[in-house]
């Protein structure tokens, strides 16, 4: 009994291990293509279209705030390039895939907010959505949602838009994320495929190929041929083990770190022998 729960644990802890180093290989994968490709910044630049508009996302992402000069330095530089190297680089046009709720909120007071006094005399508001055709009708509903209850305090509608944004990309965060989980699903299972992660066969062993005692004569018979098949039976059989793996990967190192660390401190705890 002693050595089938050393054998266990054994098992537990190869897994483990394993699913965490692959789960770092998938994030480095993942982040590098993220920025070979902008996929971020193109969302980040989609979400905000959608939001206010072509003319004021663009103004909003163009602002020397939010964006760089040393990077309208470079993008000028690089329109000299011949159409390949552009073509090239088509992947860092929008460069901006991360803006910092108060760095919004300030560009967006100066892009879309105007003072006027001679609506305030009139009984109206001192802070007011600018109307030109830069603010969409929608985004200027918004926005004149977002000023209610502010009384014309600039702080407070700093406070409101930074609020407001920080939840709105929370969501646009989590909507990346569960894109980004099928990806890691599809990479991890590629990558236990390729350096033989299979967890059925290391959690059940050869018993997975001689057929587990819940399993029917004819399926353990076949899975037994197969396992002393040729390659491409070997590699068919090893498919479910690999996705089971990919799955198990996809949960992030973040996640198999914190297993590795809890596995860990259980053999620091209860009292030491005498």
């Amino acid at each position: 009994m002693l050595e089938q729960l050393k054998s266990v644990i054994a098992v537990f802890a190869t897994l483990v291990v394993s699913y965490y180093g692959c789960a770092v290989l998938i994030t480095i994968l993942l982040e590098i293509c993220a920025q070979v490709t902008g996929r971020r910044a193109r969302v980040l630049r989609a979400h905000l279209v959608r939001l206010f508009g072509n003319d004021l996302a663009t103004s909003i992402l163009n602002n020397p705030l939010v964006r760089p000069v040393k990077y309208q330095q470079k993008r000028t530089t690089w329109r000299r390039a011949s159409s390949s190297m552009r073509r090239l680089l088509k992947a860092t046009d929008n460069p901006v895939a991360y803006i910092a709720p108060r760095d919004f909120a300030l560009v967006l007071m100066y892009e879309a907010f105007e003072s006027s006094p001679e609506k305030h005399v009139h009984g109206g508001r001192l802070i007011v959505v600018k109307d030109d055709s830069t603010v969409p009708k929608a985004a200027s509903e918004l926005l004149g949602t977002l000023l209610q209850d502010t009384h014309d305090n600039p702080a407070h509608v700093q406070e409101r838009l930074e609020g407001w944004f920080k939840r709105d990309q929370e969501q646009l965060s989590g909507s990346y994320g569960a894109r980004s989980r099928v990806w890691a699903v599809v990479l991890g299972t590629l990558v236990a495929f390729f350096v033989g992660l299979d967890t059925l066969k290391l959690a059940v062993g050869d018993a997975w190929h001689a057929g587990l005692p819940w399993m029917p004569a004819s399926l353990a018979t076949s899975l037994s041929q197969a396992a002393h098949g040729g390659y491409w039976n070997r590699v068919l059989l090893s498919i479910p083990g690999s996705l089971l793996s990919g799955l198990m990967i996809s949960q992030g190192a973040s996640f198999w770190f914190d297993i590795v660390t809890r596995v860990a401190n259980l053999r620091n705890e209860g009292a030491k022998p005498s």
